[in-house]
């Protein structure tokens, strides 16, 4: 049998969830099926090692983009005839039966430039774009982007809210369906089993994964620990997992809120999950997300989780399988404080956690992984 030829575009593979996905979906692609070829926009990252060998990587820019976005990219017509160029020149006269954009911002515009090279076309999308419209800055208006997903045939969304937000924002585009995250509970266990290289030195330990960004917003941890602290007097530290732009401005809250002794910075780490293992609580704060894995990976360890209540976690602690929460920092604070404190509860929601993680099933997600890509 033919194996049919599919066409991965992605713009860097560092760090992030959506690249974690993409390199978990790797994981598990079926070679002997597809013959897959990743176009990356920029080399290197921290997700570029864990790559199948039977994946063809063609880069256009070795190394990290940040550089290049700094110097060229905001120089759309310069920026846009350079991205098409090169794009030509590294596929040469490939063509393909699939191709496949698997983030918003620089990967469906280099998607646009190459639409010609497969007879289907379809897209991701990660985040919701109504609250953090972050790929706006890629295209000259809105419009440009909409007319983009009116050319697809398809686009997959991480959440119904994704899909939701994504309508409101641009209105009718391509036809779209709602494919869950790849999340792998039996490795995400075995993983949280591991020895953690963090000892608790508190009696509530909060733990928190992701990038130290805006998106993120750990300040609101960092402001909550202080509530803690000072209101509720509970002996209280908080685990930030992961590196990020924000790191000095958090470290910077900290010593102002006289808790830098309560906030440990744990930077990247291959293994988050045996930090979420080995904390009491999980607690996401994100001002905006599109599915949250790292709620998802909580839920697996069975840990209680508490997160902001923003597209992804609404309909992963569905059920009450967890607290969600107002965006303030004295919210987020009263929350941690009933968890902990009010009898039973804890225990409650960590069993709570391991039910819901019954809806994650690995072999179901890739059949409509394949399906989506396919047009079935």
């Amino acid at each position: 049998m033919q194996k049919k030829k599919i066409l991965f575009i992605h713009e860097s593979l560092n760090g992030g969830g959506a690249e974690k996905v993409f390199s978990d979906y790797m994981a598990r692609f079926d070679f002997d099926r597809y013959d897959v070829t990743l176009l990356l926009l920029f080399g290197g990252g921290t997700h570029a090692e864990s790559l199948p060998p039977s994946l063809k990587v063609i880069t256009l820019y070795p190394g990290p983009h940040r550089g290049l976005r700094r110097l060229l990219w905001h120089y759309r017509l310069s920026r846009n005839a350079m991205l098409w160029r090169d794009a030509l020149s590294a596929l040469g006269n490939k063509r393909f039966d699939v191709t496949v954009s698997f983030l918003e911002g620089p990967a469906l515009l280099v998607h646009s430039m190459i639409m010609n090279r497969a007879p289907r076309n379809v897209s991701w999308v990660h985040v919701d774009l109504k609250v953090n419209h972050w790929s706006k800055w890629v295209f000259s208006s809105l419009e440009e982007e909409r007319n983009i997903y009116r050319q697809l045939d398809e686009i997959a969304y991480v959440s119904e809210s994704a899909r939701a937000a994504h309508r409101d924002l641009f209105g009718p585009t391509a036809p779209g369906r709602v494919t869950l995250n790849l999340v792998e509970p039996e490795i995400i266990r075995a993983r949280g089993s591991e020895p953690c290289p963090m000892r608790k030195k508190r009696v509530l330990t909060l733990c928190n994964v992701g990038r130290l960004s805006y998106q993120k917003k750990q300040a609101r941890l960092i402001d909550a620990v202080a509530i803690l602290t000072e209101k509720y007097d509970i002996d209280v530290e908080a685990w930030l997992v992961g590196q990020g732009e924000d790191r000095k401005m958090l470290e910077r809250r900290a010593r102002d809120k006289r808790v830098a002794d309560r906030i440990v910075f744990c930077g990247y780490q291959k293994n988050p999950n045996t930090f979420i293992s080995h904390s009491d609580i999980f607690v996401l704060t994100s001002e905006t997300e599109g599915f949250a894995l790292v709620v998802a990976e909580a839920l697996c360890l069975g840990k209680p989780v508490i997160s902001t209540a923003v597209t992804g976690p609404t309909e992963l602690l569905a059920e009450d399988s967890g607290i969600l929460t107002g965006h303030s920092p004295e919210e987020i604070a009263s929350a941690i404080h009933r968890m902990a404190t009010e009898p039973g509860l804890m225990e409650h929601y960590a069993r709570k956690a391991g039910e819901r993680s019954a809806i994650f099933q690995p072999e179901r997600t890739m059949r409509e992984v394949y399906s989506f890509i396919e047009g079935n």
